[in-house]
This record gives C-alpha cells, structure tokens and sequence, in this order.
C-alpha cells in the first residue's frame, strides 16, 4: 500500500474508479412466470458513458502511483500490487463487454391513446438478436424501469408481417415504433418487417406466428396514401415466394382491403390479388379464426 495518507486516499479512489464498470451493468433484468423478462431497468446512456470516462480517468492515477511507490526501493512490493491490479484492467474490460453484449436498448417510445409511453427494444449479440414492446412505468434522469409485454426472437426464417407504411415516412430506421389508426403498436426492422405488435385498446400482445395474420394496411388510415416504396417491396416479396410463408399477406386481408374506405388502398388490394397463385383457392387452416381474432 501506499505510504502517506495521501497515497492511500488516491489509491483507493483510483481503484474504486476502476471497478465503476463492474457494478453498472446496463440493463438489470427481472423474470417472471413468462419466457421474456416482465421488467427490466435500463441505465440512462450517460451513466455508463461517465462511468468508463472516469475508469479511463483512474488510469494515469494508477501510473503515477506506480512510479512513485517504485522510485525508492522500500517501495518495489507496492509498485508490483498497483502494477498486478493494473493489468487486471483488459480482463475488467473483456468482463464487462460480454456482459453488457445483448443488453436491451431502447430503440423508439410511442405515447398511445391510453396516455401510457410504450417503448421498443432491442438486443443483439453475435447469435441472437430479439425485439421487445415494452411499457414505461417510471423514470428519471438515471435511469427507465419498463415493463416489457413481450418479445420476439429476430431469424433468418422467423415469423414477421409485411406492412405497407404511409407515403413520406422515407427509409425506416434500425428499429421503429408506429402507432395504427386503430390503437395497434407495431414494432419494425428494416424491409418494414413487423415482428411483433401490442394492441394498445384491448392490452394484448400479438407475437410470432400470430403476427403473420396481421393485415398490409393496418397503418393506413381512410385518406392516408400509401408508401410506393413499400408497396413495391411488398409485391416484390409476394412473386419470390408462395404462400403460406413469412410476409406472405394472407388472403382474407387482401379481400378486406378491397372493402376499404380508402380507394387507394382498395386498388393495391385487387393488385395484391392478381399476384396470389390461382392455384390456392383457400388459406391454411385457422387462418379465417386468426384473423377474427385480430379484428
């Protein structure tokens, strides 16, 4: 240890400065009967970024303090501990990092019709990745704690909708919230993928498997025009596959778009419908209830 009072005071700091990381995890997670976490607390991005600030900042301390303790030999058992400690600093940072990799993020907030705040969410590593649709119970200037509704793991062959957003949102970004004319919370990826959605109105979450029933249009309103872009993607989607088959709209939400209010929605419908095989006449079994139920 060091000698003076002072030394010691500036080893223990620096020392504490370094262990800030290991206490501070990004995210703290609390399971509950479900498969996906019901609430989890996620640090505001500056606590984290002070507290590496102030890791990097103990560093010279460190430094410093090893000179000193090694400039007089009496001192070389000192200088070798501080020295010890500080290479502990790589395997501190590697702990940490794989800790934090997979940490939910908050992507993107919503406030719904209820007066709640709904956030998405996201996790990635380098073999799973997962969105989640999350409500904010509270929060302050250190961090949000969130209930999260549910959860849906992101794969090559996943269940996803294909949706169909309005003319002028332009290029969607990594991860994006929207809010439906009838109350319904989608959460996309890029391609305008829908993976996961929360009815808002009736509090229910609609996850894999069950989001594939959800109507191309549910973001259009009775007078709003629909994204050229999208569509395309859509149709584009529609002559490389056949159904049934992820994004693949199923066919009774088609035929409701043609009952449509709005008239451009209901002739994306009829060209929705020239590009369904001939050859299927009729949906897979249960497809008629699904879609029931989501109305």
């Amino acid at each position: 240890m060091p000698t003076t009072r002072h030394h010691r005071l500036i080893y223990f700091l620096a020392l504490a400065a370094l262990g800030c990381p290991l206490f501070l995890p990004a995210n703290c997670t609390y399971y509950g009967e479900q498969p996906y976490p019901m609430r989890l607390v996620v640090l505001a991005p500056w606590v984290r970024e002070v507290a590496w600030c102030v890791t990097v900042a103990a560093i010279p301390c460190f430094l410093a303090l090893m000179i000193l303790a090694a400039w007089h030999r009496r001192n070389l058992g000192v200088a070798a501990s501080l020295g010890a400690v500080f290479l502990l600093l790589p395997i501190e940072c590697g702990y940490v990092l794989y800790r934090d990799s997979g940490a939910w993020t908050v992507e993107d907030k919503v406030l719904a019709s209820d007066g709640r705040t709904y956030l998405l969410l996201d996790s990635s590593t380098l073999d799973r990745q997962a969105m989640a649709i999350g409500r904010l119970r509270t929060r302050n200037l250190f961090y949000k704690d969130i209930e999260v509704l549910g959860t849906a793991r992101i794969a090559e062959k996943g269940s996803w909708a294909a949706i169909i957003a309005p003319a002028g949102k332009g290029d969607l970004q990594y991860r994006e919230l929207y809010l439906s004319p009838s109350g319904l919370l989608l959460g996309l990826r890029h391609g305008r993928q829908c993976l996961l959605a929360f009815d808002v109105n009736r509090q229910r979450f609609i996850g894999p498997g069950e989001i594939e029933h959800l109507s191309p249009f549910a973001l259009l309103d009775h007078d709003t025009a629909p994204s050229q872009s999208d569509l395309h993607q859509v149709m584009e989607h529609m002559r490389s596959i056949r159904p049934p088959a992820p994004g693949y709209p199923h066919r009774d939400q088609i035929e409701a778009g043609l009952q449509h209010f709005n008239p451009q929605i209901r002739d994306i419908a009829r060209r929705l419908l020239d590009l369904y095989p001939h050859d299927l006449t009729g949906e897979p079994p249960g497809t008629r209830a699904a879609w029931a139920a989501l109305q």
